[in-house]
């Protein structure tokens, strides 16, 4: 029997070359960041996040085909299934820090590329 890890932690870094192999009907739960990018290297998968709204919970899923990648929308649980044997490559999103540092940076050069505005006073 073939040996398959699907114990891959989401909340760590996982590298560039980091994949996820499940076989035809196996499925994972994760717990993915927003921003996360699922990449599918081979084969065709369903990528499902489950919200609670008040008392009923809402199933949104979505298909994917080989190439095709999915950005996790809003951080929450997720369950990757998979339809036939498929390789996956996760990739996490820049740290919290690094995006805020980024936009902080952004921010600033706006502000520097305007124009002085001339008040006079009389």
């Amino acid at each position: 029997m073939q040996d398959v890890s699907t114990a891959i932690p989401f909340a760590i870094s996982v590298s560039a070359a980091a994949q996820m192999k499940l076989l035809r009907g196996q499925s994972h739960w994760a717990q993915l960041q927003r921003g996360t990018v699922i990449n599918v290297a081979m084969g065709r998968m369903v990528v499902t996040s489950h919200v609670w709204l008040d008392n009923a919970m809402l199933s949104v899923q979505a298909p994917l085909q080989p190439g095709e990648v999915y950005v996790v929308p809003a951080s929450g649980w997720f369950e990757l299934a998979a339809l036939s044997d498929v390789v996956i490559q996760p990739r996490l999103p820049a740290p919290v820090v690094v995006r805020w540092v980024a936009w902080t940076m952004g921010l600033l050069a706006l502000t520097r590329k305007r124009a002085p505005s001339t008040v006079t006073f009389q």
